[in-house]
C-alpha cells in the first residue's frame, strides 16, 4: 500500500451538479481526495459516522436534515472533524448559526472557485475560514 498524505473529504450537498463539480476540482489536487458522498443531512450524517473523514464540506440548504442539524449531529460523533459550510447566502444569522452547531468554516459558493483550497487548507488546520466580505460572529 502506497502512503499518501492527501485528506479525506465527505461532499454533503442536496445539488448532484454541485457534489459533482466539487469532486472534480478536488480530484486535480493531490491533496484532496473524496471519499464519499451525500445528497441531504441525514445522509451526511450517517455517512460522517461511517466514513470518519478528515474534513467534511456541508450544504446548508437540504431536505430530510439542513447542514445546521447535520453539523449538530455529526459533532456528538466526530467533534475534532473540520466542517466546512456551504451557502449560497451571506446571512449574519446563517454564519451564526453555523459557527453555533459547530461549523469550523463558512463559504458563499459563489466564491467556491476563488476560494475552496484556502478555505479547505484553512479548516484542515482547525482554524476558521469566512468568504471575503463575511463578519466574524460577534463582530460589529
Amino acid at each position: 500500500m502506497v502512503a499518501t498524505d492527501s485528506h479525506r473529504v465527505l461532499v454533503v450537498d442536496d445539488q448532484e451538479a454541485v457534489r459533482s463539480s466539487l469532486r472534480a476540482f478536488l480530484e486535480v489536487s493531490s491533496d484532496w481526495q473524496v471519499c464519499g458522498e451525500a445528497a441531504d443531512g441525514e445522509e451526511g450524517a450517517r455517512e460522517a459516522t461511517r466514513l470518519a473523514p478528515d474534513l467534511i464540506i456541508m450544504d446548508i440548504a437540504m431536505p430530510r436534515m439542513d447542514g445546521i442539524q447535520a453539523t449538530r449531529e455529526i459533532r456528538k460523533v466526530l467533534p475534532e472533524t473540520p466542517i466546512l459550510m456551504l451557502s449560497f447566502h451571506d446571512s449574519p444569522a446563517l454564519v451564526n448559526a453555523s459557527f453555533r452547531a459547530g461549523a469550523t468554516g463558512y463559504m458563499v459558493k459563489s466564491n467556491l472557485g476563488r476560494d475552496l483550497l484556502r478555505a479547505l487548507e484553512t479548516v484542515s488546520r482547525h482554524e476558521r475560514f469566512l468568504s471575503d466580505g463575511l463578519r466574524e460572529p460577534g463582530a460589529r
